[in-house]
């Protein structure tokens, strides 16, 4: 960073214009931005890259969401049921899509151990990776219900929860 600042500060002492001269991309490191010591106020700006929707991966203009059961039902009965599904069971990450021959339990577990692993750990002091992992199988499996913490402790092996405060699966 220092040498991209120092780089900046040089152009616009010149009397140029020093904006969009770099482009950084790449998923969030936590470690990287700890060790960075300026604020880059009004120097950065950050974007944050969400997975294609569905119009994207189509080549669909993407269309403000009206809620209407009708429009909705016409939205899905254009989509095969077996292609919905594929697109639920494998994602839609754009790494995915583009190669159809990542096998999908491997894509997801390398993205576990490459970003959740690492990055969980050093924010949290994570000290027992295989109670994390099942604790992340186990609230994937809840999607769309109702959290009970105190259940989830238990069924990970964490001690008792006490007013369905706290969660102990980091010992």
């Amino acid at each position: 960073m220092e040498v991209i600042e120092s780089i900046v500060n040089k152009k616009r002492l010149e009397g140029g214009s020093a904006n969009g001269m770099f482009v950084l991309t790449g998923s969030q490191s936590f470690s990287l931005m700890r060790g960075v010591t300026q604020s880059l106020a009004g120097r950065a700006t950050i974007f944050s890259m969400n997975p294609l929707s569905y119009n994207e991966i189509i080549g669909r203009e993407e269309q403000p969401f009206v809620p209407s059961f009708e429009i909705l039902q016409q939205k899905i009965n254009a989509i095969p049921v077996n292609d919905l599904f594929q697109m639920i069971v494998r994602g839609i990450y754009p790494e995915l899509l583009r190669n159809p021959n990542i096998p999908t339990q491997q894509y997801y577990r390398d993205y576990v151990t490459t970003y959740l692993d690492r990055d969980i750990s050093e924010l949290i002091n994570l000290k027992d990776k295989l109670r994390f992992h099942n604790f992340l199988q186990h609230i994937a499996t809840l999607t769309s219900q109702q959290v009970n913490y105190s259940q989830i402790s238990r069924n990970i092996g964490g001690g008792r929860c006490e007013n369905n405060q706290k969660l102990d699966v980091y010992p």
